[in-house]
């Protein structure tokens, strides 16, 4: 399961913002990505550990 957020406009892209978890641990991460247009790549332009407001707002989330 993952949450899809968005977060701004920056150079004419939307930025959006996806928290979710990976690996047998289960470790929260935020993933800062575009939304591509039909076709397009999606482009990521940052991955790390989801800080602890993130991590709640993932784990509060009722989807």
């Amino acid at each position: 399961m993952a949450i899809t957020l968005f977060d701004r406009i920056e150079n004419g892209e939307e930025r959006w913002h996806t928290i979710g978890t990976v690996g047998p641990a289960a470790t929260v991460l935020l993933v800062v990505h575009t939304d591509p247009d039909e076709g397009a790549c999606l482009r990521v332009f940052g991955l790390r550990a989801a800080a602890r407001q993130e991590r709640r707002r993932y784990e509060d989330d009722p989807a």
